[in-house]
């Protein structure tokens, strides 16, 4: 409890906490122009803070030590949301970005934060960019904010949405197409143990009008219509993969390999392990049925799956 207020303990929680899906490398000049093109951030406000380092130096390749957790989608969803269905609604959803740093002992710490809300009365009021430098109390609050931002992502979108939804349509489909005899239903039927179950218990008692997450998180309830837009523009299940995940986000290589640019991730490193043996597992299963894709194309069943 006497680190929970650190910036080292903010840093680890994006990389070993409950929400170590969403940080990403930056690594390249592409990657600093997508996600700080239209930021307030700039290095010259936090050179001290980047070791002397310009955003410029630290993004020629090979070991990643800028990162930058992107939230700012939620600012141009949320008006549109607000605007066409209940302009009165006083919900406040932040948007935000934190840019973080790997300094030279190791530890990943962030060096700014970017925050702003829309409101019908001000809806271009511009971001507020903070650092260290704005004194302790107003630089805990802004992490403190960001947090805040980032639970929600956390429950509505890498909890909700990407674990409990999304794997609820391959449950139906192999319940309706596949026959119990099947050899992928009899491998698939074990990781859908009580999705449905849990699934219903959620509809029920975590998302329907006025429960716990419309009460509890900042876009009330609107949650839904925002957990929707965030899945049309960014799910894709070729990118669902773990490994693909990772390279996705800028922590394993372009080439293919699966040697981490980051050492210090446990949820990356210990996923990896998990991921690896059941891809392999998987494809041994699969692969004792199914000699090539001609053999897969004929099974009528897997085809309508």
């Amino acid at each position: 409890m006497e680190t929970w207020s650190t910036d080292e303990e903010f840093g680890r929680m994006f990389l070993a906490g409950t929400n170590p899906m969403v940080i990403e490398a930056v690594n390249t000049p592409e990657d600093l122009e997508r996600h700080l093109g239209d930021s307030a951030i700039k290095d010259t406000d936090i050179k001290d803070a980047l070791e002397g380092h310009s955003f410029e130096s630290l993004v020629q390749g090979g070991q990643p030590r800028l990162f930058v957790v992107n939230h700012w989608d939620l600012y141009s969803l949320l008006p549109e949301i607000k605007e066409n269905n209940d302009p009165d609604f006083e919900g406040v959803q932040h948007a935000g970005r934190a840019l973080l740093f790997k300094r030279a002992d190791g530890h990943l710490v962030p060096v700014a934060i970017e925050l702003a809300h829309y409101t019908p009365e001000k809806p271009n009021t511009p971001s507020t960019v903070y650092t260290r430098k704005d004194g302790d109390n107003i630089w805990l609050l802004a992490k403190l904010l960001f947090m805040v931002v980032d639970s929600a992502v956390h429950n509505l979108i890498s909890h909700w949405l990407r674990t409990h939804a999304c794997a609820e349509p391959y449950l139906i489909s192999t319940r309706r197409q596949l026959s119990p005899t099947h050899p992928i239903f009899r491998l698939m039927m074990p990781h859908f143990r009580y999705t449905l179950a849990i699934n219903a218990a959620a509809r029920a008692t975590l998302i329907a009008a006025d429960a716990v997450l419309e009460q509890c998180f900042p876009p009330g309830k609107y949650i839904m219509q925002l957990s929707s837009k965030i899945y049309k523009a960014s799910w894709r299940f070729k990118n669902e993969g773990l490994a693909a995940d990772l390279r996705k986000r800028g922590f394993l290589p372009a080439n293919g390999s699966s040697k981490l640019l980051l050492e210090d991730y446990p949820y990356a490193q210990d996923g990896l392990d998990i991921w690896t043996a059941m891809h392999e597992y998987f494809t041994d299963y699969v692969n004792h049925y199914y000699a090539d894709d001609a053999e897969v194309t004929k099974d009528g069943q897997l085809m309508k799956w």
